[in-house]
């Protein structure tokens, strides 16, 4: 049981809410946090977040290596709802705003819907 939201829990069974929002990152570190399955869950999210972009760094570098030095790429920047796009060529570059207005609108959508 993560022991970091008793209090919330504690306040919650008497009909009372806190003042403001209990989170990890109040608390400080120690071993109150490793029985914590949220963190758990946090650490591997930033893992696999530090994996694909290592497999991306790896799959641009195949990608020189095998075309003879020429590769294309491209990314989005969301700035709220927001897609800036980038690329090495127009094609890239419209390839990509068309992936940050379809995540924007998702987001959008997905915030509508859990609000």
């Amino acid at each position: 049981m993560c022991k970091i939201n008793e209090g919330a829990r504690s306040l919650a069974r008497i009909g009372r809410r806190p003042a403001e929002p209990v989170s990890w990152v109040q608390i400080p570190a120690g071993p109150l946090l490793s029985k914590c399955s949220s963190n758990r869950m946090d650490a591997r999210l930033w893992g696999l977040g530090f994996l694909l972009v290592l497999v991306g760094i790896l799959l641009m570098i195949v990608g020189t290596l095998k075309e003879g030095g020429r590769a294309e790429g491209g990314g989005v920047i969301l700035i709220g709802p927001f897609p800036i796009a980038f690329g090495t060529s127009e094609a890239i570059a419209k390839t990509m705003l068309a992936i940050g207005i379809a995540i924007a609108a998702f987001l959008i959508v997905l915030y509508l819907l859990l609000s």
